[in-house]
């Protein structure tokens, strides 16, 4: 059941370096918003509560597997590299969120909001990969539950993962291919150009996908397990559990429609902040 639970909840959350120096620190925040506020506070709070979790059923599901089962496999693998991308997503989040990410963008500085939609764009990137990652690590703890004569159902739902992680690997290229000079992606005032109507394109594709790939994973572990002899109560509750990735798709189709929201607005960090809370 642990495993469970940490395979679904990492699919929703989100480690970069952070500086240690004194003199780099106050260098680094000096541009930070203070007080945050805005849509900011509760992204905060919702996002690290998320993480708290997420981090306690990893442990739990760590020590289950050292100390009970002593048996390591792969999902448990990709789980903990999963945590680690999303934890580096929830840090740049953090971070945007300090810079002005949920708030009016008229009472940020250009520098402020820069620096907001910079880190932003590193939260949105790593997500992109851990959502990805999270369900190869779903297929491969949904593959040892099968026998060998359900290996052509196994192989379908590799390829909707790994279809999954092409898709936003291409999306991250694109992304960061779409402004020059890079900069430029994050700061208007950098003289440049940048092809938002191609990345906006292919953005509403990999949301639509990624819908799809959330479906198919959460409806059919609800078939499987149904089929499996088990109590009905614990039967039950891992239909409900598995059925939960129902919310993802939910989650990723609201996201997509937030994508044409951005393209007509020029408050940016307020609107940025909507799209991000679905993502997370």
């Amino acid at each position: 059941l642990i495993s469970v639970l940490q395979v679904y909840i990492n699919n929703v959350i989100l480690c970069t370096f952070i500086p240690t120096t004194s003199l780099y620190l106050e260098i680094f925040f000096e541009d930070m918003v203070n007080p945050v506020g805005g849509h900011g506070p509760t992204l905060l709070i919702v996002t690290w509560v998320e993480f708290s979790i997420a981090l306690s059923l990893l442990l739990a599901r760590v020590y289950t597997t050292l100390r009970i089962t002593r048996r390591t496999r792969i999902d448990l693998y990709l789980t903990l590299f999963t945590f680690a991308v999303g934890t580096e997503s929830l840090i740049a989040l953090t971070l945007s969120i300090l810079h002005g990410l949920g708030q009016d963008a008229t009472i940020l500085t250009q520098d402020q909001a820069a620096m907001a939609i910079k880190w932003s764009w590193v939260n949105q990137l790593s997500a992109l990969f851990a959502i990805a990652m999270g369900k190869l690590a779903i297929v491969a703890f949904l593959q040892h539950l099968h026998g060998p004569e359900d290996r052509w159902k196994v192989a379908i739902l590799w390829i909707v993962a790994f279809s999954n992680l092409v898709i936003n690997v291409i999306i991250i290229l694109i992304v960061l291919t779409q402004c020059q000079p890079l900069s430029k992606l994050w700061d208007d005032r950098h003289p440049g150009t940048c092809d938002y109507l191609r990345t906006q394109n292919c953005a509403f594709f990999q949301g639509s996908w990624s819908a799809l790939c959330d479906l198919i994973l959460a409806l059919y572990p609800v078939s499987f397990f149904w089929n499996v002899q088990l109590r009905l109560p614990v039967k039950t509750g891992l239909c409900i559990l598995m059925g939960l990735g129902v919310i993802a798709c939910i989650c990723s189709i609201v996201k997509t429609t937030y994508l044409r929201v951005l393209s007509k607005t020029e408050n940016v960090t307020y609107y940025l902040s909507q799209l991000i809370t679905w993502n997370e």
